[in-house]
């Protein structure tokens, strides 16, 4: 199978056989329900814009007076929705949305505060209503179905490349984005865009590029699951083979990374800490590090938090290559 590359983008598409449209989910993270902040990053594909292009592709044949029945396949990714070796209240309480080739706001519902629970019929329903304020007339509800493999294409809306959706996915600590982004892996690895497949392709994936496991245990692309086990080393092995100037293809794991104080996830962090550069000591030597706590009591996780925050900024405020 050809590998995941960086500038590779995923496509929502719109086919057609018959009155009946199908709404093909490529497996977009990003894919959003209405268009964003041109001056955003990355610049996400919309429903919007894809109802349209849809729109215009059936005035310019004619179709567009013609109701028309909506049907979406989401059957990229295979295998469970939802990971077995998540904690059983992930789903249920809204910590995480069921995964999905289809979505629209990686399953968020339109008012911004829950979760749905089928991702790829509430994408569908909100084409849908993009559609009608299109003046095209959809009959009914739409249903789930394979697209008809000699339908014709009528629209189509690109994601940002993998190099950005995965400087994105980094940067905010995207769990969702992270799962669609295992689940290409392992159809780009091995032909199965599932949580099984994805595992397995991330671990040949990093095997192949030389990193040892040590043992390891993944269960998922995020690192929600509780049974997932990693040696510091790995990570380690991981940031050095992506600072590597021979592999440019990986440097994306480095600059999607968030910078502590300054954005992403670590906007809020090294605020009581003394001022630090970020894996750069102060005779500008470049420093890969790993700090992780484990088995921390819940009232002690502030401590720990500063505890980590502290022993990071220590490591950029020395001259470690003296």
């Amino acid at each position: 199978m050809a590998e995941l590359v960086l500038e590779q983008r995923f496509a929502t598409t719109v086919v057609t056989q018959g009155r009946t449209l199908t709404l093909v989910g490529g497996g977009d993270p990003l894919l959003a329900r209405t268009p964003g902040d041109p001056a955003d990053y990355p610049i996400r594909a919309d429903i919007v814009t894809l109802a349209k292009e849809t729109a215009a592709s059936l005035r310019r044949r004619g179709d567009a007076r013609r109701p028309v029945n909506l049907a979406y396949d989401a059957t990229l990714f295979t295998g469970p929705a939802e990971n077995p070796f998540w904690r059983a209240d992930y789903v249920s309480d809204d910590i995480v949305s069921p995964i999905s080739a289809l979505w629209v706001d990686e399953g968020i519902s339109a008012d911004g505060f829950d979760r749905v629970d089928d991702p790829a019929a509430d994408a569908a329903a909100a084409f849908a209503g993009a559609l009608r304020n299109q003046g095209i007339r959809v009959e009914g509800d739409a249903r789930t179905a394979r697209a008809p493999a000699r339908a014709r294409e009528l629209a189509s809306v690109s994601s940002p490349p993998v190099s950005q959706i995965a400087e994105f996915v980094l940067e905010v600590s995207d769990n969702e984005g992270a799962e669609v982004l295992a689940h290409h892996v392992g159809l780009s690895v091995l032909g199965e865009g599932s949580f099984a497949g994805g595992v397995q392709g991330v671990r040949q994936t990093l095997a192949e590029l030389g990193v040892l496991f040590g043992g390891a245990v993944i269960r998922d692309g995020s690192g929600l699951s509780r049974q997932n086990r990693l040696r510091a080393g790995t990570l380690l092995m991981v940031l050095r083979l992506a600072a590597r100037s021979d592999r440019p293809d990986l440097r994306a794991a480095l600059t999607g990374l968030p910078v502590g104080g300054f954005t992403g996830s670590l906007t809020f962090r090294f605020d009581q800490a003394p001022p630090a550069g970020v894996a750069t000591d102060q005779s500008g030597t470049p420093l890969a590090f790993v700090l992780a706590a484990d088995r921390v009591r819940e009232r002690n996780t502030l401590d720990a938090q500063q505890d980590i925050d502290n022993l990071a900024a220590a490591l950029g405020a020395c001259r470690c290559s003296r």
